[in-house]
């Protein structure tokens, strides 16, 4: 969500149905046993790919070309998956640039070589263009890399183009599908085009689940990160509030959005996750922890409601299986309660955030020939093409008034119920993490505390969608859930659907 699934299926579900994603004919997928390099390059894992280029046996470029192939087949042909907004025309002339460095034994970092997706709201000074999914952006490239992608670049890592979204972080209307954007058209799920793939970080899941990229880079202010990695079936982790610089990325709220991993693996998002943070010495950090990591002895809290016994939830197969299989594993399970009323200051909030936001980007960004939130209004309502879809919520955010004394109550308010609400089973279980299935809106909770969450796949269902589960902990707890997380992917099928 930036608003997953319409920012109130969590908030104001009361007030907003959930958008149905556009119906165009795609083909389902076909699990595959194992995934890894044997199964093709699109489904190699970075450390495969890396291992590979060390030896010889690959280069960057056939890397590349490999995968801009199967973005043309996929992505605008076939299942028409539209993932992928724009490739990097560049792309082919910088992976054999990497290639002669690395021939030359000059290696950058650990992501040498190894193409990247980032969302479409993040800034890139190339030929790329950065602009939140819409029209009113394509106007001239940004002047600059956000801090994340210079830390990409400095890891060695290739920009491979930008992932379509849910326009505006799904911030514009209120009849818009999830993953549709002006620019991009809609993103389908590699699961079927009955099956949405949830907003707005929509494109990056889909690509990664599509063996695009095997890495790709979404931002969440409300979910936008873990509702499509869970409708992806693919891991993706938002960080605590302020890990990584937010500078450069298109805002919807400056203080609550946020840039994560979205990988096919818990190991490469734990990869990514430390080179967004321009840190490579975390990436040795991780691959320690999550080489040792376990579940024996780990206390871990469960919403109570999936405790055994006559009471038992049986909507969510997969979360019990999940359960049980940690518990197998020597975790102790732990039942507890932690549920927040849907609350409508998150709203406001992000009402105001917006209108404060917007502004302040377009007049930071040269050629757009747009300052102001109202002009922007303005040109989607004469632009042609899309006059079936409202700009509601940037008409409110147009609107809205609020004093920076309410502001700043309110805000208070809602960082310290919903830290609250977390820390409170936490401390008093003494508990290493919480666990929810990922389709609960248990994100809000965390992203309205600042804190991390993480969602790792728990495999497919009667009906051959994923499953998932989401690790929240208090800030910082990265390590601690990423170790988790790997524990628990050891004991899962391997989630690799292939088109």
């Amino acid at each position: 969500m930036d608003f997953s699934a319409k920012l109130f299926t969590v908030v104001a579900g009361a007030v907003l149905a959930m958008s149905t994603a556009v119906s165009v004919a795609n083909a389902a997928p076909t699990p595959v046993a194992a995934c890894g390099i044997e199964a093709g390059l699109e489904y190699a894992t970075v450390a495969e790919l890396i291992a590979a280029m060390e030896s010889g046996d690959l280069t960057s470029e056939r890397l590349v070309t490999h995968l801009l192939a199967r973005i043309e087949r996929l992505n605008e042909q076939g299942p028409q998956l539209r993932a992928v907004i724009e490739t990097n025309a560049e792309a082919l002339e910088l992976a054999r640039a990497l290639d002669a460095e690395r021939a030359e034994g000059n290696v950058r970092g650990a992501l040498h070589g190894i193409p990247v997706l980032l969302k479409d709201s993040i800034e890139t000074a190339d030929t790329l263009k950065t602009a939140a999914g819409s029209l009113a952006m394509v106007a001239a490239s940004a002047s600059r890399d956000a801090p994340l992608v210079a830390n990409l670049r400095a890891s060695g890592a290739l920009i491979l183009g930008k992932a379509n979204m849910s326009e505006w972080a799904n911030f514009r209307g209120t009849n818009i599908p999830n993953g549709w954007s002006g620019r991009g058209g809609q993103t389908l799920s590699v699961y079927g085009a009955d099956y949405e793939a949830c907003g707005s970080s929509s494109g990056s899941a889909v690509a990664v689940a599509a063996g695009f990229a095997p890495l790709a880079v979404g931002t969440e202010t409300l979910g936008s990160i873990i509702c499509p990695a869970l409708h992806a079936g693919v891991v993706g982790l938002k960080p605590t509030q302020g890990l990584i610089v937010n500078e450069g990325i298109v805002p919807l709220s400056v203080r609550q959005d946020t840039a994560g991993p979205m990988a096919r693996t818990v190991a490469d998002s734990a990869l990514l996750l430390a080179i967004l943070q321009g840190d490579e010495s975390l990436a040795e950090q991780y691959q320690q922890t999550l080489g040792s990591a376990s579940l024996d002895g780990k206390r871990i809290g469960f919403p109570v409601e999936y405790a055994e016994g006559p009471a038992q939830r049986s909507d969510q197969p997969l979360f019990l299986k999940a359960l049980a299989a940690m518990r197998e594993a020597g975790a102790q399970l732990v039942p507890i309660s932690a549920q927040v009323a849907p609350d409508f200051d998150v709203l406001y909030l992000l009402l105001q955030d917006f209108k404060t936001a917007i502004p302040a980007y377009l007049q930071s960004r040269e050629g757009l020939g747009l300052s102001t939130l109202e002009e922007l209004i303005e040109f989607n309502r004469t632009q042609p093409g899309n006059a079936e879809y409202n700009q509601a919520w940037m008409l409110m955010a147009s609107n809205w008034e609020m004093t920076p004394d309410q502001y700043t109550a309110m805000l208070e308010r809602v960082v310290a119920v919903n830290q609250a609400a977390l820390d409170a089973p936490l401390e008093a279980h003494t508990l290493d993490a919480l666990v929810f299935p990922t389709a609960q809106p248990s994100w809000a909770m965390a992203a309205s505390a600042g804190y991390p969450s993480l969602n790792v796949p728990t495999g497919h269902g009667d009906d051959g969608l994923p499953g998932g589960m989401t690790f929240i902990g208090k800030a910082k707890a990265e390590t601690d859930l990423l170790a988790l997380a790997a524990a628990y992917e050891g004991l899962v099928p391997a989630n690799c659907p292939t088109l």
